[in-house]
């Protein structure tokens, strides 16, 4: 249907209503909705009061509110961990004395290292339990006496299984970035200030890992 157009002084097809109505009806269904509705306590509540999770690309929200969610786990018992900062919770994490915890924790930060470095890593996480078993290869201390580490023989190259030993967390400080020859004659006097007791009390956070 055609209708005249004042301005242009041309016939026009005439928009029609009923046409547009629909469209708009369809726009307001596709709306993104601004609350959702928690499946715990039943409330309709802000989408900045739910979590997010990552999923196939995308992130979505999560089925629980944070109110919700922080009381089912003081019920649980686990209120003391979502308390502590992220920073303070890496710390505690990082004082685990399980052998398992502590081989993930220095395969995930040699990784980290690597990659920055762009250096070779091929360890796994057993190659590195079964290596911080067998104690320190320079004071010869055992796992239960002091924290244990992995030592660079070659500190130009990467985390490799033939480029490291096993090491104590003060053998591997006092070395640093000192070439490998050199640290090999210091190594005795490691081992004897370590048979005499003198590197107790070193360092306080350095707690052996239980066998």
């Amino acid at each position: 249907m055609l209708s005249y157009n004042e301005d242009t002084g041309r016939k026009a097809p005439r928009v029609l209503w009923k046409v547009q109505k629909p469209i708009m009806e369809y726009s307001k269904m596709h709306r993104k909705p601004k609350t959702k509705r928690c499946s715990q306590c039943k409330e309709e509540k802000p989408l900045n009061f739910f979590g997010r999770y990552y999923a196939r690309g995308k992130y979505f929200l999560k089925s629980w509110c944070k109110r919700c969610k922080r009381r089912i786990n003081r019920e649980r018992g686990w209120d003391h961990w979502y308390i502590l900062r992220e920073s303070e919770y890496r710390k505690r994490r990082r004082r685990q004395t399980s052998p398992r915890i502590r081989a993930h924790i220095i395969l995930m930060d040699s990784r980290q290292s690597d990659r920055r470095h762009k250096r070779k890593n091929d360890m796994t996480c057993d190659f590195i339990t079964s290596l911080i078993m067998k104690g320190c290869l320079y004071c010869e201390c055992s796992p239960s006496e002091s924290k244990m580490t992995l030592d660079r023989i070659d500190n130009t190259k990467g985390h490799c299984v033939k480029n490291v030993v096993s090491a104590c967390l003060e053998c591997n400080l006092t070395r640093g970035s000192m070439p490998y020859s050199a640290w090999k004659v210091i190594v005795p006097a490691m081992k004897r200030a370590r048979n005499l007791g003198l590197l107790r009390g070193w360092l306080k956070h350095s707690k052996p890992n239980i066998v």
